[in-house]
This record gives structure tokens, sequence and C-alpha cells, in this order.
């Protein structure tokens, strides 16, 4: 039996491995029960989080605001660290985008404070098995905006937390204009954030999944696989 946080990490591991009985439960994580901060009046504020690394997609993030031309409608906080070169290559990149600032490693109450004055989480990875940053972001009351390999896309999906798209510059354009036209949505998204988060990942209720899943995997006798069920 396997444990897996999300149907995208499953069907991964599918590709490779056998079939067989799993379970999908997100990891047990560290949410604050409180708002940390206010969202601000005036521009657009995205925020990405995350290792800045080719599999994070940040370029495709860049790229798109960079076609949007000038704007103080938008600004970009950039949250992480990563291979120096790689960053530096896009912090050259980014110099001709306005309202782009690098924040570096954050943690704890700053990195949550910056998720609550943020209007949108964004990303746009390549594939994440879970991406813990999107409840993290969703707990402060901040919607997000993934591509469609971030495992939590169900999460968001299921509860109309946010916008999954393909991994198109054209398409993370046209959303992010719908966003600014008619943020109705978004403001309802960010109403309802928080009180989602804590009650479908209150920490005594994600103990009691994982038990379940411990008890039913002791309980159920273990499966013997014979040489002619391999298939070479």
């Amino acid at each position: 039996m396997l444990h897996y946080t999300s149907t995208q990490e499953k069907e991964d591991a599918e590709k490779y491995l056998w079939p067989g009985k799993s379970f999908i439960i997100p990891n047990i994580l560290y949410l604050p029960d409180r708002i940390y901060g206010k969202k601000q009046k005036g521009c657009m504020r995205l925020i990405f989080i995350g290792r800045i690394d080719p599999k994070k997609n940040l370029e495709l993030i860049l790229k798109a605001l960079k076609e949007m031309g000038n704007s103080n409608r938008i600004s970009l906080d950039i949250v992480g660290s990563g291979d120096k070169n790689y960053v530096d290559k896009l912090k050259k990149f980014a110099d001709e985008i306005p309202n782009v600032t690098w924040r570096g490693m954050l943690d704890g109450d700053l990195k949550f404070k910056l998720l609550a004055e943020s209007d949108l989480l964004v990303l746009l990875s390549h594939n994440e098995n879970y991406g813990n940053v999107v409840l993290e972001a969703l707990c402060q009351g901040t919607p997000v905006i993934i591509s469609k390999y971030v495992g939590a896309r169900d999460y968001v999906q299921k509860n109309k937390l946010g916008w999954i798209i393909d991994l198109s510059e054209t398409e993370f354009v046209e959303t992010l204009e719908g966003i600014i036209s008619q943020d109705a949505e978004l403001k309802d998204m960010q109403q309802r954030a928080t009180a989602c988060i804590k009650k479908d990942f209150e920490r005594n209720k994600q103990v009691s999944d994982y038990e379940k899943m411990y008890i039913e995997i002791m309980n159920t006798p273990p499966i013997t696989i014979s040489q002619n069920n391999w298939q070479i």
C-alpha cells in the first residue's frame, strides 16, 4: 500500500509502479490560525514563493508580465533562493519589468505577513507533487493561480479558490487581465479561503485521517505476488 499526497503524485508514480491499493492524504502542515496582515488597495500584488529553479517555471511568469508592458497595475514579490547563476540570469531579465522585488529567503511570520498582504500566489510549475505553499497562501486569504501540474489543483478546483491554467503565457496574461478587470470573483475567494483551510486542514482531523489509514494498513493481509504476476 502506498500513501500519496495528491492525485498528481499518484498519477506520476503509477507511470512506473505496479498500481495497487493506495491512499491520498495531504501532508500535515503548520498553518497559523490567524491572518498576519491586510490587503492594500492599488495594484494587483502577486507573490511567488519557492525554490528558484527551472522546474518552478518562473520564466513564464516574468515573460508574461513583460508582455503586459509598463503597468503599475501589477507587482510581483519573489521569495526564495536558488543557483546563483540561474537567479542572476532571471534578475537580469526582470530588470526590464516594473515592480518586481526579489525578497530572498523568508520564513515564519515574515513569510505569512507577505502572503497575507498579497492578492494572488502564482505557481506555474512544470510539476509539483502537492505544493504546500498553496495551502499557506490560502490560510492567509490569498487565492492562487497555479498550473494544472500542481498537486494541490484538486483542492483549489473543488473549493473554487483560484485559477488553474496550462503552461501558456497567453493564458496567464488573459487570466490576470480578467481578474483585474472584474475582481468580484477574487474578492469572494479571499473572503472564503481562510475558513475553508481551517475546516479542511484542522490538525486533529488530519491526524485522524492518518490514523485511519494506518489502521487499515495493519488490518489488511499482505499480498503475495508470484513470479507469474510480473511482466518484463
